[in-house]
C-alpha cells in the first residue's frame, strides 16, 4: 500500500510537532524527529502503515533550499482536509473532534478555530488554523 506524505513548512518544527500532538491528537514518531529540522506526525496511528495520514513538518525557511528568505518568514499557507468518516458515528465524528479541540482551547492551549462544524451538500466539516497559518479541516462524507 502506498502512503502519501504531505510536507508542511513551519517556522518552529518542535513547537509545531507539539501543537499537532497536543491539539489535534497526532502522534509523533521519535525515530523520524530531527529536532529543529523536520519530523513526521501521524493521524490516528503510530506510524505510516497504521495511520489515516502522515505529515512531514519541515523547518522553513530551510537554509539550503530557500536561499535569501529571512528566518521567521511565515511560509505560504496551505489547506489540508482529513477524512475522519466513521460509519458508526456519522456526522458525530466531526462534532466529537471539534469538541475535543475546543476543550483544549478552553484549557489554555493556543487554538484558532476558523469555523464550527457545518453542513455542506456532500460533507460536514470544520477548520482549525495551525501555528504557521495552515488550514486543517476535518470532515465526514454525508
Amino acid at each position: 500500500m502506498a502512503t502519501l506524505v504531505n510536507y508542511i513548512a513551519c517556522n518552529d518544527v518542535d513547537a509545531t510537532v507539539q501543537w499537532y500532538c497536543d491539539v489535534l491528537g497526532f502522534q509523533s514518531n521519535k525515530s523520524l524527529h530531527f529536532p529543529g529540522q523536520f519530523a513526521h506526525v501521524y493521524l490516528d496511528g503510530p506510524d505510516a502503515r497504521a495511520s489515516r495520514a502522515q505529515l512531514m513538518l519541515r523547518r522553513y525557511p530551510h537554509p539550503e533550499k530557500e536561499v535569501g528568505i529571512a528566518q521567521g518568514t511565515k511560509p505560504s499557507s496551505m489547506q489540508f482536509f482529513f477524512d475522519i468518516t466513521d460509519e458508526a458515528k456519522g456526522k458525530e465524528a466531526v462534532d466529537e473532534k471539534y469538541k475535543s479541540i475546543l476543550q483544549k482551547k478552553e484549557s489554555g492551549l493556543e487554538v484558532t478555530l476558523k469555523d464550527a462544524p457545518n453542513d455542506q451538500p456532500t460533507h460536514r466539516a470544520f477548520t482549525v488554523i495551525d501555528p504557521n497559518g495552515h488550514e486543517i479541516s476535518f470532515f465526514v462524507w454525508t
